[in-house]
Order: C-alpha cells, then sequence, then structure tokens
C-alpha cells in the first residue's frame, strides 16, 4: 500500500508497475510532481477505502496530465483528480497502430475549476454491475457513450457560457 508520504514517489511506482500489478493507494491528498503512467497492461491504481472523496491526486498545477493511460485493460478507481494543467485523465497508444483496450474508470471524479472558479466535474459510475465483459466491445463503447453523453453535453454547454462570457468583455 502507498500512502500520501509517497507522493513524490508515486510517478516511479506507478510507471515501473509490472504487467497485472495493483497499486493501492491509502486515504490521503498525493501532491504528484510528475504524471502518473499506467504502461503496462492490467495495472491497477485503487483506493484502499473504495471512497474517492478520501483520496485525492492533486496535480497542483504543474502536470499537464495526472493519470496518462498508455496501456490496455488498466483500471483507475475511487480516486478523485484535481487541478492537472491540461487533462485529468490522458489516453495514449503505445505505439504506432497499437490500441489501448479496455480501459475502466470506477468512481473516479476528474475535477478541474475554470478561470471562472466553476467547477465542472466529470463522475464515471462504473460497477461491476454495469459494466459489460471485457470481450463484448460493442456494450462496453454503449456503456461508456451513456455515460459519457451527459458529461459532454454539460462540457458544451460550460464552453457556450465561458463563450459568451469571453464575447461580452
Amino acid at each position: 500500500m502507498v500512502d500520501p508520504a509517497q507522493a513524490g514517489d508515486l510517478p516511479g511506482i506507478v510507471s515501473g508497475a509490472a504487467a497485472g500489478t495493483t497499486i493501492v493507494l491509502a486515504d490521503g491528498t498525493y501532491d504528484i510532481p510528475a504524471s502518473l503512467q499506467l504502461v503496462n497492461d492490467g495495472v491497477s491504481l485503487p483506493s484502499a477505502s473504495n471512497d474517492a472523496s478520501t483520496v485525492i491526486i492533486d496535480a497542483t498545477y504543474t502536470v499537464n496530465e495526472a493519470v496518462v493511460i498508455a496501456a490496455s485493460n488498466v483500471t483507475v478507481a475511487h480516486v478523485t483528480i484535481t487541478r492537472a494543467v491540461d487533462h485529468p485523465i490522458h489516453v495514449y497508444p503505445p505505439a504506432a497502430g497499437v490500441s489501448v483496450k479496455v480501459p475502466v474508470l470506477v468512481d473516479t471524479v476528474k475535477a478541474r475549476p475554470s478561470a471562472f472558479t466553476k467547477r465542472v466535474s466529470f463522475v464515471n459510475r462504473l460497477t461491476s454491475a454495469s459494466m459489460p465483459t471485457p470481450t463484448d466491445e460493442a456494450a462496453i463503447v454503449s456503456t461508456l457513450t451513456a455515460v459519457m453523453r451527459p458529461n459532454l453535453q454539460m462540457a458544451l454547454n460550460w464552453r457556450s457560457e465561458t463563450s459568451s462570457l469571453s464575447a461580452s468583455i
């Protein structure tokens, strides 16, 4: 188990994790100095308490992407990711022509305040009961689309509101 006192070491712990490793995060705030890069298949990064409000991964506005997923079948579960410069979570293909398959975000809150101090939170609540089997790609796409559609609409509405504010200034 990793605790917040190890936040400075967490990027190395995560990127060095062997395929299939589970890195459990104890409750607390992790002020990370670099991206947490999930680069090996099957790595999991869950909280010990299964409560996203008690484990905070804080990029402190110094890290572009707080969590980088460049492997298949990884899980980020029950954590809050905040204050990334660009993206709380970013998925990259590990190499040209290679796809990342079935990343799972379970009860993961990604929050990023805007210049207007308005907080937009995207919450994915995928439970094992609602998540289809990893081999059923059509069902996975359908589930993710259903979860993300309201969040995408909220983001578009927010962008429209801030564009109107910019135009009137």
